[in-house]
């Protein structure tokens, strides 16, 4: 034989096995990892295979050495590792490796957080069509981490993840179309992601298509199935409190409206001879005469409560507050997120609604913020929260923190934020009875401590630090909110803010004493860049 074509092929025929070699070794590690072709599973054995795979620059033995480190399979758990060998195959362009190395960055696993560097990884997998990658940097977009927060982008990206069959995706998409979220609210469609979720065992998905049940949005108000959704997603998932919650809920309000039908019954003859008056602000609202299209209001009446009191007419107090705010002031109806008996959620994803909304109006939006419901301070701090319809106050990470919640306020671009609070923040409800509070104890009165508003930011409360916010029953109020809609009922909603101010402190001052023989005073309190100017604002 000629000598160099001898020594060619000496050469040749050692690359080829090896080139074989990778590929070969690569799938018995797969064979042992998943148990095939008679095979046990076994992830050392599996570690074993990638690694002479992920050493022969194999990207699919890299990826899978990635895993075994990161969770701990067939060899000691080393983050470290799983991040080398994850870039090792992600540099060529594995698109799973990718998104792994990007969850690796969100989570800290083996890295500094770096959301930057997430959404970098997250990119290159998405724009490959890798669906978890595609769900994760929409994500990204619509927690505004590592990258400007943008709902439009974000529906995008839950819109391509979900297509795939991207079940969290599906689920995500259902939410924005709900909230109105880089798309015009349509509860239809919220419903019919919301399914394609459920029907894959999302038990979030369970849960959200239950509250539209339950509220009647998208549709008919059903009680009955609200409850057979939360039910399921309890039955897949034991440890979900928030389904819990709603559970409980729903069956208290079928119970009270089984009693409501009995009692109906009972007195039938009686009820037909009664006439009920409407409170005088329910009736008679002012039109204005053109739209305002720079308002923009989050309006939330939590009346029910899963485990606590319910608050007397605080659904009734957000109900009106509503119809003024569009009938009076001129909002638009998709300016406004009208929540009756939010959740934390629902609470959050709201805020984060007006942020992307100011955001939009380049600082000529009127921003406003209506709360009726429980406050609870916190007993060791006084600081002050408002309380979610599902939370008992046991767990204040679960509840709102009014100082959060004004710099998130304070911070919008906006000619000027306006809250008000038909809240109290003493440790007891509208008909001073406790509210439960952390360990399940029941707070003595508290002295709070009132949170600092900031930017363009004036509160309206209904009470002093210490008092109660108590129910108007004849008016089917509370006595700061029938005051308050009395006022842009008189003015036709063109009463400046000092003004409001005026009326409202000194009409339920002395009708509070008047009626029940208590103290209750409302308080004002503008930010610092707004001391010398509020008292001249007006809401249209």
């Amino acid at each position: 034989m000629n000598k160099k074509l001898f020594i060619a092929i000496v050469l040749f025929v050692p690359l080829a096995v090896f080139a074989q070699s990778a590929k070969e070794c690569y799938k018995i590690g797969e064979e042992y990892y998943y148990g095939k072709n008679g095979k046990k599973v076994d992830y050392a054995e599996s570690f074993k295979w990638a690694m002479k795979a992920a050493e022969q620059g194999h990207k699919e033995g890299q990826f899978r050495v990635g895993v075994l480190y990161s969770f701990g399979e067939g060899v000691d758990q080393d983050y470290n590792e799983a991040i080398k060998w994850y870039r090792k195959a992600a540099e060529q362009g594995l698109a799973s490796a990718q998104n792994n190395l990007g969850n690796c960055y969100y989570d800290a696993e083996g890295v500094t957080p770096d959301y930057t560097e997430a959404v970098n990884w997250y990119q290159k997998a998405a724009e490959q069509g890798h669906s978890s990658a595609q769900y994760n940097l929409g994500l990204m977009y619509y927690e505004g981490k590592g990258i400007t927060q943008s709902f439009t982008e974000a529906l995008k990206w839950f819109r391509k993840a979900a297509r795939r069959g991207k079940v969290g995706a599906q689920n995500k998409l259902g939410v924005m179309y709900e909230k109105g979220q880089g798309v015009d609210q349509d509860y239809k469609e919220a419903v019919r992601w919301y399914r394609k979720a459920a029907e894959q065992d999302n038990v979030y998905a369970m849960r959200n298509i239950g509250k539209l049940y339950e509220k009647g949005q998208g549709v008919p108000q059903n009680y009955q199935t609200a409850k057979e959704w939360y039910q399921k997603a309890v039955n897949i998932n034991s440890n979900y409190i928030d389904a819990q919650n709603c559970l409980a809920r729903v069956e208290k309000m079928m119970a009270e409206q089984d009693n409501t039908i009995a009692q109906n019954d009972d007195n039938q003859q009686q009820k037909q001879n009664i006439t009920i008056e409407m409170p005088d602000v329910d009736k008679n609202i002012p039109h204005a005469t053109t739209k305002n299209p720079n308002l923009l209001a989050v309006i939330i009446g939590n009346e029910k409560y899963s485990k606590l009191p319910d608050v007397p007419f605080a659904e009734n107090d957000a109900k009106m507050f509503k119809e003024y705010c569009e009938k009076t002031l001129g909002a638009k109806e998709k300016n406004i997120r009208y929540l009756p008996n939010a959740g934390y959620v629902d609470i959050r994803d709201a805020v984060n609604w007006l942020k992307e909304g100011a955001n939009s109006y380049s600082g000529e939006a009127c921003v406003i913020f209506y709360y009726a419901g429980h406050g609870l301070p916190d007993p060791n701090t006084g600081s002050q929260y408002l309380l979610p319809a599902d939370v008992d106050g046991k767990y204040l990470d679960l509840t709102v923190s009014l100082q959060k919640l004004y710099d998130d306020l304070g911070k919008m671009p906006a000619r000027s934020v306006t809250v008000f609070l038909d809240a109290c923040f003493s440790g007891t409800n509208r008909d001073n009875n406790m509210v439960a509070a952390n360990s399940g104890a029941r707070l003595a009165f508290t002295k709070s401590k009132t949170g600092t508003p900031t930017g363009k930011t004036v509160i309206f409360s209904a009470t002093q630090d210490d008092q109660t916010a108590h129910p108007y029953k004849d008016r089917k109020h509370g006595f700061f909110t029938y005051f308050l809609l009395k006022k842009l009922q008189e003015s036709k909603g063109n009463a400046t803010l000092g003004e409001i101010a005026d009326y409202v402190t000194k009409n339920v001052k002395r009708a509070v004493f008047d009626e029940i023989q208590f103290s209750q005073t409302p308080s004002v309190k503008p930010s610092g860049n707004f001391a010398n100017d509020w008292r001249n604002i007006r809401l249209k």
